[in-house]
């Protein structure tokens, strides 16, 4: 079993390739870059380099886990499209993972244990937040996935509470930086995760998307 993960969902995109063991505690590559996440530019490149690491073809890679966010939809989608690609061209498995479980798995694996709010731009002058206790089993959510204004967040911060996220320098200066990261991604795709339709894997997104109709010129008279 080699499972390959995508997590494009901030300014740091990684990947990892975790092969052997399905419980997660098998042999593990990864590879990562710091550029802004742009579509298709040095996605494939970064999959390449973590193949090699890992020694595997692509050909062998049997399942492919991609962050689902909330983060960049730019690059959440450049995940999902070659996700999709992949699926089509070889029927491989795809899961879509959470990015904030995977940043709260990471900081379980640091041995740090307490209460955090995990933080990320929802763009509009809001944040996405959710907040976790993690304990000695393993991360446990306290308050599910939300938005939130950067006032609201800031003031745990002020009452001694851990606050984390990625790309929070214009918003939530403060905030310790974190990002989520494949690794953990491919981590928790292996635990036994369901398996998802390409057609199914959307970006997290918690906004009703709205539509504008575009107005029509009038029509010239006959």
């Amino acid at each position: 079993m080699a499972t390959l993960a995508l997590e494009f969902s901030t300014s740091r995109r990684s990947a990892a390739l975790l092969s052997g063991d399905p419980a997660g505690a098998g042999s593990l590559a990864e590879a990562s870059d710091s550029t802004e996440p742009r579509r298709g530019t040095g996605a494939f490149a970064l999959m390449a380099r973590v193949l090699e690491k890992a020694g595997i073809a692509r050909s062998h890679v049997t399942s492919l886990a991609v962050g689902l966010g909330p983060g960049s939809y730019t690059g959440i989608r450049a995940a999902i499209s070659i996700a999709q690609g992949w699926e089509a061209a070889t029927g491989l498995t795809l899961i879509g993972v959470p990015s904030h479980e995977a940043l709260a798995a990471g900081i379980h694996a640091t041995g740090w244990r307490g209460r955090v709010t995990l933080a990320f731009d929802a763009q509009r002058g809001e944040l996405y937040a959710a907040r976790y206790r993690i304990t000695t089993t393993g991360p446990e959510i306290d308050e599910p996935l939300r938005l939130a204004s950067p006032q609201e967040v800031a003031r745990r911060i002020q009452e001694g509470e851990r606050v984390v996220g990625p790309d929070l320098e214009r918003l939530l200066p403060e905030a310790e930086a974190l990002h989520p990261d494949a690794a953990f991604i491919a981590r928790l795709a292996a635990r036994g995760r369901t398996r998802t339709p390409g057609a199914e894997l959307q970006p997290i997104y918690l906004r009703e998307v709205e539509f504008k109709k575009i107005a029509q010129p009038p029509s010239s008279p006959g």
